[in-house]
């Protein structure tokens, strides 16, 4: 069974196996739409991609990558047994390197998807034995040496040859491409073969194709490990060379030569058949090794028409040269870039040519990892949008009590695609009725027009799902706004909203330190479990049992309230950064994987973002700081998750400017002389609530401000509260001496 045209008919977009770069080509690579009826001799098939760049870039890598995930998806479409091998041919490295390149690549690859997928608690990802270890590994041949004999090995688990599996899944075990071998993790960052478990099975791709097909059963469900191994043809051109026993090495221009003949070869041995037999993804790399004046010598559209007709995908990798001799489809540049200014080197890539699609504009970042390149896409991307304009060209026709259809499209995710259309056009009218009603109605009766009102709103204390509504928390230092955000975590965590803190180079003992519910103090009896109290004093508590194992001590006379607490604490995840060059399209990629994941089978995911430390931009963060926008960027990707942000600033930061305009709910804070007195300004609110009101609200005690009853959080917002006009006190730096 080959693979052929009328195959290939209805296939619009594939997977080059890269996030990143399908997302720059707008949702994949385009294939040419064929036509079965149309004689093959009228027209030509694939298309071919160059890849251009100095030295160094890793054109090499991002090429196999691409071979890799273009070959998959085809699989994963048509099935693996209607398709030939994909090429892979280098004119300047050898069979072997190649090999070990690319299994490095799909061990890592399989490790890290391990790891994603135990976190995916929707399904049963349960590694609990050691097929996939058995399967790539020699498990049976141990390499660690035992506790006895060497004091630097830590004490490996008795069960860890049974279920390495899951000690792969929770990070503990990892795949090192140095040794090409298992190692399990150390406190030391040092990069030794002290602990090495397990070497590589084989060093040939093709030598591990009978033992995947032992992926079945619970390991299928997950998903299928055995599509990521399959035969890639190599430099085969190798093997000629021994045989013909020349006593002086083939040049390039010789090696370019067998590697054409090879592919005519194929394209022969398919000429008796019914059906034209066409291979996947051909890779020709190391091209300009060739010197220009013999590559000149070839006749190249003839080299191009062979490429066409073979393969549905062909990637040409050449150097950096002033004229491109292919006539390409798709070109992607790869270049190195020096930042002078942090002393800091990037690597990027852009699209300079699409014919068959549209892509992206732009240079975007990327990055070699052990599991292949990653790309992340341009803030530019997430902010322009393909034909928004246009768009809104056509939407102005429509009044503004009329929700036009993308507006509909987002309140109806859920909906059967069928009945979509079908359903705005039933309520349209009907809805733009209501929602004039519903517009005065709330304005007399159910406008948010007081504090408690407001900050129940913000702070998640309301019956309100997170809908992507930025707030923004600015003060003085020490004006109790992390304790605001804290609170705001709990009173979502007991509606059932995840949330997670992004921490900039902030230690996690000392985070958790901070993670107290504010409104523990006003639960009846809620102290912890307690062995007992000294007669002399009866306020100091000693003897602290250990909480965590979820028994009270035989003495606590509370039934241990904090075991209801844990609930809470369920809810609430941190992702800390480290301090460097963390660029904003990077920080949002893995922002988005953290988005991903499922907490629950139901489905549950993170619905809000508190943002800490936002000053530490201005001294640790570099590239987010002179990214222009990083918070225009930043919300436009929250709004679009449907994920409340919450920002804390302090007062004097560089980037509050920015926050201030961008935040569509911007709370002050200031702090009195009394230590327990807090100042708060709802200086700006974009929920239902009159125009130009600016709402000032003191706390006699900020640590009776929540209070919790275990079935809900609440705020006590005292009835000191006043209406001011300006804000300028505050700006001005008055308030504050005001305050004192």
């Amino acid at each position: 069974k080959f693979c052929t045209m009328k195959q290939y008919d209805n296939i619009q977009k594939i997977s080059t196996g890269i996030s990143g770069l399908d997302k720059i080509l707008l949702g994949g690579l385009q294939l040419p739409m064929y036509s079965s009826s149309v004689s093959r001799n009228n027209k030509t098939q694939g298309i071919i991609i160059t890849l251009k760049g100095c030295k160094g870039t890793d054109k090499t890598m991002l090429a196999m990558q691409v071979m890799h995930g273009i070959t998959k998806s085809l699989r994963r479409y048509n099935g693996e047994d209607a398709l030939l091998a994909p090429a892979f041919f280098s004119l300047d490295k050898t069979h072997d390197q190649l090999n070990d390149i690319l299994l490095d690549f799909i061990i890592s690859q399989c490790t890290r998807k391990m790891i994603k997928l135990k976190q995916d608690l929707r399904k049963d990802s349960q590694y609990n034995n050691s097929l996939f270890a058995d399967i790539i590994f020699k498990t049976d041949q141990k390499v660690y040496t035992s506790q006895e004999q060497c004091d630097n090995t830590p004490l490996l688990p008795d069960d860890l040859c049974a279920r390495i599996d899951k000690y792969i899944s929770e990070g503990i075990v990892f795949y090192n491409i140095r040794t090409n071998s298992l190692h399990f993790r150390t406190a030391q960052s040092k990069d030794t073969q002290t602990n090495m478990l397990f070497e590589r099975k084989y060093n040939l791709i093709h030598q591990y194709l009978c033992d995947v097909n032992r992926f079945s059963g619970d390991y299928t469900k997950i998903d299928d490990f055995r599509n990521d191994f399959f035969d890639v043809e190599f430099n085969s051109t190798e093997a000629d060379d021994v045989h013909d026993n020349f006593i002086y090495t083939r040049t390039p221009a010789h090696r370019l030569t067998q590697i054409i003949s090879k592919i005519q070869e194929r394209q022969n041995k398919g000429k008796d058949e019914k059906e034209t037999r066409i291979i996947p993804c051909t890779v020709i790399d190391g091209i300009s090794q060739v010197r220009k004046q013999e590559l000149e010598g070839f006749e190249i559209s003839s080299i191009e028409r062979l490429l066409r007709d073979t393969s549905l995908v062909s990637v040409i990798v050449i150097d950096d040269v002033e004229e491109d001799m292919f006539h390409s489809d798709i070109s992607i540049e790869m270049r190195r870039v020096e930042n002078d200014e942090v002393n800091y080197t990037t690597h990027q890539l852009r699209v300079n040519k699409s014919v068959f699609q549209m892509t992206a504009y732009g240079w975007h970042q990327y990055k070699k990892r052990d599991y292949g390149i990653e790309v992340y896409p341009s803030s530019h991307l997430l902010l322009h949008q393909k034909r928004y304009l246009p768009q809104s060209i056509i939407n102005t026709k429509n009044g503004i009590l009329d929700r036009n259809y993308l507006q509909y499209l987002d309140f109806s995710k859920d909906c059967d695609e069928k009945e979509q259309y079908v359903d705005y056009d039933k309520r349209r009218v009907t809805e733009e009725y209501n929602r004039l009603r519903y517009l005065y109605v709330s304005r007399f009766y159910k406008a948010l027009s007081t504090p408690d009102d407001v900050l129940g709103y913000l702070l998640a204390q309301k019956n309100t799902a997170p809908d992507g509504k930025t707030i923004a928390i600015i003060g003085y230092p020490n004006t109790f706004k992390r304790f605001l955000a804290i609170g705001s975590s709990f009173c979502a965590a007991r509606k059932g909203y995840h949330t997670l803190f992004l921490t900039f180079d902030r230690l996690s003992s000392n985070l958790l330190q901070q993670m107290q519910c504010p409104a523990f103090a006003s639960m009846e009896k809620a102290l912890p479990c307690v062995e007992g109290i000294t007669d002399e004093q009866d306020e100091k508590i000693v003897n602290y049992t250990s909480v965590g194992t979820g028994q009270c001590s035989l003495s606590c006379p509370y039934n241990c309230s904090l075991k209801k607490c844990k609930r809470c604490y369920d809810y609430l995840h941190v992702f800390n950064v480290n301090m460097g060059c963390i660029s904003a399209d990077e920080l949002l990629y893995y922002l988005e994987e953290q988005l991903e994941i499922y907490f629950d089978k139901r489905g549950s995911k993170i619905k809000r973002i508190i943002f800490d430390d936002l000053q530490k931009v201005d001294f640790c963060f570099p590239l987010l700081k002179s990214n222009d926008l990083f918070f225009a960027a930043l919300k436009n990707f929250c709004q679009k998750k449907g994920v409340d942000l919450m920002i804390l600033c302090d007062k004097k930061a560089g980037l509050v400017n920015e926050l201030i305009s961008l935040s569509e709910n911007v709370i002050c804070m200031c702090r009195d002389k009394d230590p327990r007195k807090v100042t708060f300004l709802i200086e700006k609110f974009a929920g239902n609530i009159l125009p130009s009101q600016i709402y000032e609200i003191t706390t006699n005690h900020i640590y009776d401000l929540f209070e919790c009853d275990f079935s809900n959080c609440r705020l006590t917002v005292p009835d000191n509260i006043e209406e001011i006009g300006s804000m300028t006190d505050f700006w001005n730096d008055s308030w504050k001496d005001g305050c004192h």
